[in-house]
């Protein structure tokens, strides 16, 4: 009496309207393989495709740690990695000055730094920006600036249910309502020029930009 074992491989990566897995079917009787592809669909599909997707995934471990940007498809698992951008360089106090961050090419699968060209060459971060490098006199020269509050607005608590309190004229209020206002950083002497907000940070604490109403 013959017997049929079954060995299933997933093959990475996966794909975004579906997944292939490959089943490798092996007779004891005649001691060979047969390799067959089974295609299953997503649960986001309507209909089963060989089409590979691109997906683009981001991940941000913190502020000043390094982020993976990257494309997951059946031809690369190479993934740019970004380091945290560098001080300020400027010989200057003020505008001006450029930030540089290292920006290389890295295996996923193997978790080492490859060549270049192994990366998507047109979402390549950008290594360097303009930045304004901040001195201790700016503290008299920039300050915070905010708008006005925004027109309060409900809050809910799940996307179907709305917290609502009814008060004694019989008119429907809302006690969990919210608003916002506009937060610059920007000149004393002419508001209508605007900074980094990190030239504020650094010596006031920012007001808050969203408070609590009620929804009349």
């Amino acid at each position: 009496m013959s017997s049929n074992k079954e060995y299933w491989l997933l093959r990475f990566p996966w794909c975004g309207y579906g997944t292939d897995m490959d089943r490798n079917r092996k007779s004891e009787t005649s001691n060979k393989t047969k390799l067959q592809t089974i295609r299953r669909r997503g649960i986001s599909a309507s209909s089963v495709t060989s089409q590979r997707v691109a997906l683009l995934f981001f991940f941000t471990l913190s502020q000043h740690s390094s982020v993976l940007w990257g494309y997951a498809d059946a031809t690369t698992t190479a993934v740019w990695k970004t380091g945290p951008w560098g001080v300020c360089g400027s010989a200057s106090c003020g505008p001006g000055g450029w930030q540089l961050r290292s920006v290389t090419c890295e295996d996923t699968l193997l978790h080492y730094r490859t060549r270049n060209e192994n990366c998507q060459q047109f979402i390549k971060p950008t290594d360097r920006k303009s930045c304004f490098k901040i001195c201790d006199h700016h503290q008299n020269e920039y300050n915070w600036h905010v708008g006005n509050w925004e027109v309060c607005k409900h809050s809910y608590q799940s996307q179907t249910e709305e917290l609502s309190l009814v008060t004694n004229c019989g008119i429907h209020s809302s006690p969990d309502g919210s608003q916002i206002r506009q937060l610059s950083c920007v000149l004393n002497s002419n508001i209508s020029v605007v900074v980094e907000n990190s030239v504020c940070e650094r010596f006031f604490r920012p007001p808050s930009t969203q408070q609590n109403c009620r929804v009349p």
